[in-house]
C-alpha cells in the first residue's frame, strides 16, 4: 500500500479512491472505507472528528502531524490529515479529517480459519507474529506509550499476513482495555495487577500499561498455539485469572509439538508484574534470532528441530533480554 500512497496529497484521495462503505470499527468507531480505483484490494479509512474550538483543532493538527511521521512497519499508517470548515446557521463548523491504511483481516480471522480446517499454527508463524507485535509495541514504549487494546480481533493483517496495529490512543480520548473493562465489566485478557485494581473500583489503572500488554500478548500466543480461548482461565465472578491453569496449558504446548523455547517466551510474558519484561527488553533479546524468525524455515531448522533432538539447546534461552 505504501508505494501507492506515499506521494499522494489529501485532496487526491477523493480523486483516486471510490467510496466503498460505512462501518463501525472496533477501535476507530464510525468510519468510511474507500477503495483504490486501480486496485480494489487497497483500502483506506476516513474519520471525521468534530471540533469545538480553534484550540482543539490546533491540538489535533499537532497530534496527527506527529503521528503521520511515525515509521514502523507493523503500525497502521496515518496517511493524511486536514481541516474541513463550513459555515452553517451563522456558525463555523470545523471537522478534522483523518485518512489511514485500512485492513479488514485480523489475527482472529486466521485463527478461526485454522480451527475450522483443524490446522495448528506453525511455530515459525507464531514466532513471526510475536516478533512483529513486539516490534510495534517496543516502538510505542520508547515513545512513552502503549497499545492498550491487544486482542486477536484488533491485531490486523495485511495482504502478506504481516501484523498491523492501531494503538488505543490513535484517536484522542479513546479508552484502553482497562477503561473499557471498568465501564463494561469485560476484563478478558487483563493482567492480575489490573484485575486487582478493578476489584477496588479504581477508574484508571495506575499499573504499567506496557507490562499489561506483555501479559496480554503471552495469553494471545498461548491461545493461538493451544487453540483454546484464554477466557477459560478467568473467573468472572471473582475477577481473577487462574495462573495455575495457564501454566498447565503452557506445559501442554510441549505435548502439542511446540518447543520449550517458545514455551519459555510465554512463561516470561505472564510472570508477575515486577519480574515481567517490557517489550523493549523482549525485542532486544530477540534480535539475534531476527534472521531466523524472518526466514521461517531456517528458524525451524536451526532452533525447533534441533531442540527436539538435543535438549541442550534450551540453555541458550535463559532469560529473554539477559542472555540470548
Amino acid at each position: 500500500m505504501g508505494n501507492v500512497l506515499d506521494n499522494e496529497k489529501s485532496f487526491q484521495i477523493t480523486k483516486d479512491f471510490t467510496f466503498c462503505q460505512n462501518l463501525s470499527h472496533r477501535q476507530l468507531g464510525n468510519i468510511k472505507i474507500h477503495e483504490y480505483k486501480e486496485n480494489k484490494k487497497i483500502r483506506v479509512f476516513e474519520i471525521h472528528l468534530g471540533t469545538t474550538s480553534k484550540q482543539e483543532m490546533d491540538n489535533y493538527c499537532k497530534r496527527f502531524e506527529n503521528r503521520k511521521q511515525w515509521k514502523n512497519a507493523n503500525l497502521v499508517r496515518l496517511l493524511h490529515f486536514h481541516e474541513n470548515s463550513n459555515s452553517m446557521m451563522c456558525a463555523d463548523v470545523s471537522q478534522a479529517i483523518i485518512i489511514g491504511e485500512y485492513y479488514q483481516m485480523t489475527l482472529n480471522s486466521e485463527a478461526e480459519q485454522n480451527f475450522t480446517q483443524s490446522f495448528m499454527f506453525n511455530e515459525s508463524r507464531l514466532w513471526l507474529i510475536a516478533y512483529q507485535i513486539v516490534s510495534a509495541c517496543a516502538f510505542l514504549e520508547e515513545k512513552g506509550m502503549h497499545h492498550g487494546e491487544l486482542k486477536t480481533q484488533t491485531i490486523y493483517l495485511d495482504e502478506s499476513e504481516n501484523i498491523k496495529l492501531i494503538e488505543h490512543s490513535f484517536l484522542p480520548n479513546h479508552p484502553d482495555a482497562y477503561s473499557k473493562a471498568f465501564i463494561l465489566d469485560e476484563f478478558h485478557l487483563l493482567p492480575p495487577e489490573q484485575l486487582e485494581e478493578l476489584k477496588q473500583s479504581i477508574p484508571a489503572s495506575q499499573k504499567s500499561g506496557v507490562k499489561g500488554d506483555v501479559f496480554t500478548l503471552g495469553l494471545i500466543l498461548l491461545e493461538l498455539a493451544a487453540q483454546q480461548s484464554s477466557s477459560a482461565y478467568y473467573n468472572w465472578q471473582k475477577k481473577v485469572v487462574d495462573l495455575e491453569q495457564v501454566k498447565k496449558m503452557c506445559d501442554m504446548l510441549l505435548c502439542l509439538g511446540y518447543s520449550s523455547i517458545f514455551q519459555k517466551l510465554i512463561l516470561q510474558m505472564i510472570e508477575e508484574c515486577e519480574k515481567r519484561p517490557t517489550f523493549v527488553v523482549i525485542r532486544d533479546g530477540l534480535q539475534r534470532l531476527e534472521k531466523d524468525i524472518l526466514g521461517g524455515i531456517q528458524f525451524y531448522k536451526n532452533h525447533i528441530k534441533q531442540e527436539k533432538m538435543n535438549e541442550a539447546n534450551k540453555k541458550q534461552f535463559q532469560t529473554f533480554g539477559q542472555k540470548m
